[in-house]
């Protein structure tokens, strides 16, 4: 994968340039893994979706797959991320890109947003206190 390839994963989920992102990557995921234990898959995304303004978009870049190996142990294919996103109270999940990947044949990016409460935003907001 080269960077136009990344570029394009994300370019359709991005309106304009500026605004607050956050990326959070999860490297092998093993401590997402861990904390999803813990706490459980939805209060994982739960927590994430909050600290989304009202209508904030987060994009998810992941290999297609639901089986994983020692390199990438934990990746989601879109199916499966609709049912967690749902599960979190994210809307609006749509699949924006795929590129061909070496690793598990592919690699997607989707758009899920926020709940829209009171007032319009984007990107990110400081978690209460």
């Amino acid at each position: 994968m080269n960077h136009a390839d990344l570029v394009a994963l994300l370019k359709p989920g991005v309106q304009e340039q500026g605004g607050r992102w956050a990326d959070l990557g999860a490297g092998e995921g093993a401590f997402t893994v861990a904390l999803a234990e813990l706490l459980g898959p939805a209060p994982v995304l739960e927590s994430v979706r909050d600290m989304l303004r009202p209508g904030g978009r987060m994009i998810v870049v992941e290999y297609s797959t639901d089986h994983g190996n020692p390199w990438v142990p934990y990746p989601f294919t879109y199916a499966t991320w609709v049912r967690m996103a749902e599960a979190a109270g994210l809307q609006g999940t749509e699949q924006l890109h795929s590129v061909p990947s070496r690793y598990f044949g592919s690699m997607y990016s989707a758009l899920s947003l926020s709940p829209r409460g009171e007032g319009q935003g984007e990107g990110l907001r400081r978690p209460a206190t």
